[in-house]
């Protein structure tokens, strides 16, 4: 596919015969390439999941945490690729590895709005509403001066907390809310 490109056809060949390992060894070198523009090698990993099956896709998932590792260590000040790998693992619902992934970003990456928000969507997605509320606290104290996204996270607070049972700390976020912006739909509907 045009889309997505591979600088060797052999590579396409393994893939499309399912010979992993030997399709991994030529985009690894391609991923690693300090060289190579970041964005057409987010663009054709985004290409694979496009064009492959998601059988297939979860068969490649060993070489796809390869491939990010090293698209990763390509670009280090670059947000692009992790944030991207948290999307991938989010696809294939592997929670631990996006809190992981999410985790080791904000190291690098302080106080990133995005990758905390994928700490917060692994502890949602695994039940454990305490934490998603911890990470959208903080979330919420590194937004202060943006009330539009104080409001988003407020409304994803209220509903963790009504996820949780705790309705009386649901609707005291709503309050919040709703003293931020006295108008904002969301929470009214809630």
């Amino acid at each position: 596919p045009k889309d997505r490109f591979l600088p060797d056809e052999a590579a396409e060949i393994y893939l499309r015969c399912g010979k992993y390992p030997s399709y991994y060894a030529i985009a690894k070198g391609y991923m690693s390439d300090e060289g190579l523009d970041e964005e057409a090698k987010l663009k054709y990993i985004g290409g694979l999941f496009k064009d492959l099956k998601k059988e297939e896709l979860a068969n490649m998932r060993p070489y796809l945490d390869s491939m990010f590792i090293a698209l990763d260590a390509a670009h280090p000040d670059s947000k692009a690729p992790m944030t991207y790998w948290c999307q991938v693992l989010s696809y294939f619902k592997d929670w631990d590895g996006v809190e992981r992934a999410a985790e080791k970003s904000l190291i690098r990456f302080p106080k990133d709005t995005t990758f905390q928000s994928y700490v917060t969507f692994s502890h949602y997605y695994q039940g454990e509403y305490d934490k998603a509320a911890e990470s959208l606290l903080q979330e919420i104290e590194w937004c202060q001066g943006n009330t539009k996204k104080q409001l988003e996270l407020y409304n994803w607070l209220g509903e963790v907390y009504f996820k949780a049972e705790r309705k009386q700390k649901c609707y005291a976020v709503y309050e919040k809310a709703l003293k931020l912006s006295p108008d904002y739909v969301p929470v009214l509907n809630n």
